[in-house]
């Protein structure tokens, strides 16, 4: 899942949103700083994804599902990053991409982005990797995805929610 948005402080203000919902919801047992879309409770991923909505005309989607991509994130990491920058049409010009950290060390990180880099042919391309608790963007990509995943990989038991979100995808979801 890929997002685009021109002011950092959408996805900031969407979670802290998401957190003082919860806080209220919870009480004061809640302390988490970042959402995460697998344990989240259907009621929890239905108020995140109402909120992304509500900042439908700002934020923009793309989405991949690389088949077969399951217990190998690691290894297919970089073409999963590669095929999906190339599904949003990005450019050298375009900046500050952020993506989610796979690895403990920033010297395999880094050996990932090369590669990213190399496989695109964009050895210019401004593209750096975080942690998601630091990045809310990627926790906003993580509901989505979550999202998506659901409404293509039929889970009776969970909703998907799609019809909130399905107006912030730039492309249909492409399937690899």
């Amino acid at each position: 899942m890929a997002i685009c948005v021109e002011n950092p402080m959408i996805p900031q203000n969407i979670i802290k949103n998401w957190r003082s919902w919860m806080k209220n919801r919870l009480g004061k047992g809640f302390h988490q700083n970042e959402y995460h879309d697998h344990t989240a409770s259907d009621v929890e991923r239905k108020k995140v994804l109402t909120l992304i909505s509500k900042n439908k005309e700002i934020i923009k989607c793309w989405g991949i599902v690389l088949k077969g991509y399951g217990g190998d994130h690691k290894r297919k990491y970089a073409t999963a990053i590669v095929e999906l920058l190339k599904h949003c049409q990005i450019t050298e010009d375009d900046i500050i991409i952020a993506v989610d950290r796979v690895e403990k060390s920033s010297i395999n990180m880094n050996k990932h982005i090369r590669k990213v880099k190399q496989m695109l042919g964009m050895s210019k391309l401004e593209i750096g990797f975080t942690e998601s608790e630091k990045e809310k963007g990627i926790q906003i990509a993580d509901a989505i995805a979550g999202c998506i995943s659901r409404e293509c990989f039929v889970r009776p038991k969970s909703p998907s929610h799609f019809g909130l979100i399905a107006g912030l995808m730039v492309k249909d979801i492409k399937f690899i």
